[in-house]
């Protein structure tokens, strides 16, 4: 069984066909702040995912065994929220219109390929660069 991840863990609680509560190897590879993010996506499990981040001090096989019985049978299934991508554009509509993160990435969904461009040149600082060659190219 060496196999198992922590997903398989988590939908273990959701369908109920596999009990890893007896097995050591497999618990050993529980996780309680991920098994808790991931019951925390869905409304009929929240208030189990915030009981077991209220008792923190349970063992991995007690908060198991609490999810395992205490959760109904279902078929649940969503995204994981993905980390943003902090990109140079990401970081310049930042900069340049003083958004947070949130704002930002709704920003470089909306903006075109030209806008960024616009961006970039307007927000060029000039100097040197590595080379020794300025970075502006010159206008005749």
């Amino acid at each position: 069984m060496t196999d198992v991840n922590i997903f398989d863990i988590l939908n273990s609680l959701h369908d109920k066909k596999t009990n890893f509560s007896s097995n050591d190897e497999v618990m050993s590879l529980y996780n309680s702040w991920i098994i808790d993010r991931g019951m925390s996506l869905f409304p009929e499990t929240i208030f189990y995912s915030n009981d077991m981040n209220i008792s923190y001090e349970l063992t991995n096989k007690m908060k198991y065994d609490y999810y395992f019985y205490s959760v109904r049978q279902g078929k649940r299934y969503c995204k994981w929220p993905k980390k943003l991508d902090k990109s140079d554009d990401f970081s310049l509509i930042k900069q340049y219109y003083k958004y947070n993160d949130q704002k930002a990435s709704e920003a470089l969904k909306v903006l075109s390929k030209e806008q960024i461009e616009t961006l970039r040149k307007i927000n060029e600082k000039g100097g040197l660069n590595d080379s020794g060659k300025s970075s502006r190219s010159k206008t005749k």
